[in-house]
């Protein structure tokens, strides 16, 4: 899944500690699962809208 991210973060969950620190605007190719992840956190959004049936608005 393609997701841009909207806040700056530290992923910790980086294979390589050098890409941990991502900056807010970035593109990446991620799982949709840690995509959902990230989307739900409100740390990204999804690019292709393929997240949009993970995560649903609560009214």
């Amino acid at each position: 899944m393609r997701i841009k991210i909207t806040t700056a973060f530290t992923d910790l969950q980086a294979k390589d500690p050098a890409d941990a620190d991502v900056p807010a605007g970035k593109e990446m190719t991620v799982t949709a699962e840690r995509g959902a992840e990230l989307v739900e956190l409100g740390l990204a959004e999804p690019i292709d809208g393929t997240a949009a049936d993970t995560t649903t608005a609560k009214k």
